[in-house]
């Protein structure tokens, strides 16, 4: 079972890595594998490779929902962009809620809120097509820059 209570079988795990390699190839893929894998294992370096992710997303994020102006609270491309970088920062870093709100300006309960409303959306693929494609990307992007952090 995953962390979200999700069950997961090898046979997921198997199409995810077949994903991988069909997406940034063998030598990226086992990369991104062995990031994930030595997360645990550096401890001093653990918080400036969040750091550095968390920034990156931040930016990332921004760039890829086309966040033309100044961030504002009414923006709708500025609020799908802060829900996918809640969402994303939290799964590859060890970022608390509150050291992410920290980064926008907001509490540890409102990053819950979108954190938990992005994960709704990604359960609803054809209703929110737009939002998803460009959250893969995104997701595809910080993949790809973990993978250049260990190299």
């Amino acid at each position: 079972m995953d962390k979200d209570g999700t069950k997961i079988n090898y046979a997921d795990i198997q199409r995810g890595v077949d994903l991988l390699i069909q997406r940034f190839g063998m030598q990226k893929t086992l990369s991104i594998v062995q990031v994930l894998h030595s997360a645990g294992t550096h401890p001093v370096t653990k918080k400036t490779y969040s750091d550095l992710i968390m920034q990156f997303v931040i930016s990332e994020s921004e760039r890829l929902f086309e966040v033309e102006q100044e961030p504002v609270e009414e923006n709708k491309a500025y609020a799908d962009a802060r829900m996918a970088a809640y969402h994303l920062i939290k799964k590859y870093t060890n970022k608390s809620y509150a050291q992410i709100g920290k980064a926008y300006g907001q509490s540890k309960r409102a990053v819950i809120y979108h954190y938990n409303s992005c994960k709704e959306v990604l359960e609803l693929p054809k209703m929110y097509r737009d939002f998803i494609e460009t959250y893969t990307n995104l997701e595809e992007n910080t993949l790809q820059f973990i993978a250049k952090l260990q190299e």
